[in-house]
């Protein structure tokens, strides 16, 4: 999954500037921003887009701008190539474009298209064109309105369709610091991620729906929130948990499920090999176990003494099975040998 955020030119440009480079910093790849703005003070407009750009091609991150040829008029810009030169090699294109037009294009910029409506008879013109498909992404919209974005489904459904026509494929998750006027209620691709859960939000895209590409499109993210996604960058995420003291040992290290890996459960390839305890752990609170539950093997497991598991599924007790505490199960499904997590305290309000 590779990411970004949104930035508008309704913000002062120090303003766009601190949330570049707080994206920069936790390897986030894209800014979004659109270029369809009010009928006055272009001039200041034409002055932050440039400051945009600048800094980005500074931070090494890649402009998107979403537009229109009534925007670009609205500008003072001609012609497209003067974006180009300006340093933007992404275009979403809105409205307004010819097929040939479309292909002129294609010779100079990376262009995004609405994913609700790429299909058949638009990718058979491009194909006319010798469009090179590589460089074509679809992108979902976002929704500021509530209950109008779309369903899990429908957009996993299209970016099978996208995929098959050799394109990756872009959507929105909200933001959960500065939500985008005049609604202020978040802008998501998928109506059920109306909330501030951002990371968890991005993994469905990510993990769930084959999203490639996934950008927040309120204008910037808590501190702690781009911490989060530094975090599964580098392979890991957190998750709260609550635990018995005796067990803190197990918290603050990065577990992996085994690549040979248990429908009942997640296994730590990293408590029985890399953090190897060296004492018994004595049997206790074996008790059924249930999803989310936190459990150790005791010395009754002989040498999986000290094996962690997270269970993903109900299983009964076992005397050779401790229950040592406990998570949210809705980040289970994304803990692999690939991606691991990482257990830590759980703050108490």
């Amino acid at each position: 999954m590779e990411l970004g955020v949104s930035v508008y030119l309704a913000y002062e440009l120090d303003e766009i500037k601190a949330v570049l480079q707080k994206a920069a910093s936790n390897n986030f790849k894209y800014a979004f921003t659109s270029l369809h703005i009010p009928e006055d003070d272009t001039s200041k407009y034409i002055d932050k887009i440039k400051g945009l750009v600048e800094e980005c091609k500074r931070l090494k991150l890649y402009p998107m701008v979403d537009v229109s040829p009534r925007a670009l008029k609205m500008l003072g810009i001609n012609e497209f190539n003067e974006l180009h030169d300006l340093g933007i090699e992404h275009l979403r294109l809105d409205f307004g474009f010819s097929y040939d037009e479309i292909a002129k294009l294609s010779e100079q910029f990376i262009l995004i298209f609405n994913a609700s409506t790429l299909n058949k008879e638009t990718y058979i013109e491009l194909s006319k064109r010798n469009i090179n498909f590589n460089n074509v992404y679809g992108c979902h919209n976002f929704y500021p309105k509530k209950y109008t974005a779309l369903t899990e489904e429908k957009v996993k459904d299209i970016n099978i369709r996208i995929h098959g026509y050799g394109m990756k494929t872009m959507a929105f998750v909200m933001g959960d610091d500065k939500l985008r006027a005049p609604m202020f209620e978040g802008l998501p691709t998928i109506e059920k991620q109306r909330n501030n859960d951002v990371l968890y939000n991005a993994l469905v895209l990510d993990k769930k729906l084959d999203t490639d590409i996934v950008i927040v499109g309120d204008f910037g993210l808590k501190d702690e929130t781009f911490r989060q996604f530094a975090n599964y960058q580098n392979g890991f995420i957190e998750i709260p948990c609550t635990i018995k003291p005796q067990y803190e040992s197990f918290l603050n290290y990065i577990h992996h499920d085994r690549f040979d890996n248990s429908e009942f459960f997640i296994r730590s390839s990293e408590s029985i090999y890399k953090y190897k305890i060296d004492y018994q752990i004595e049997a206790e609170n074996t008790v059924d176990r249930k999803p989310g539950d936190i459990c150790v093997s005791n010395t009754n497991y002989l040498r999986y003494n000290g094996e962690l598991e997270i269970m993903k599924k109900d299983l009964p007790s076992d005397n050779r099975v401790n229950v040592i505490g406990q998570v949210d199960t809705k980040y289970l499904d994304f803990i692999d040998e690939h991606l691991g997590v990482k257990l830590i305290k759980k703050v108490l309000d």
